[in-house]
């Protein structure tokens, strides 16, 4: 595996869970800035190089898991291609 998709569920209508998903993406916005192979898709969507940026995947689903929030991973074997149009 070569790179992860990561999704963590924006919990809109929770305003507990809502206040956990501000923290926590405040606190992943300041990780990717200097960062520049974590590609942040959206809001709550990370395209992450697992060969360089393993440990921020780690910290990323740990972060989600420890505030409740539903969290996705799609892995690929293979570099992202995005296709330009």
């Amino acid at each position: 595996m070569k790179t992860a998709i990561v999704i963590i569920e924006i919990p809109y209508g929770q305003d507990d869970a809502m206040k956990h998903w501000r923290q926590l993406a405040e606190f992943f916005a300041d990780r990717t800035k200097s960062r520049p192979e974590i590609e942040k898709l959206a809001e709550n969507v990370w395209l992450i190089p697992l060969e360089s940026a393993l440990p921020f995947f780690g910290t990323l689903v740990h972060g989600a898991h420890e505030h409740h929030l539903k969290c996705r991973t799609l892995f690929l074997d293979e570099t992202a291609q995005w296709v330009k149009s």
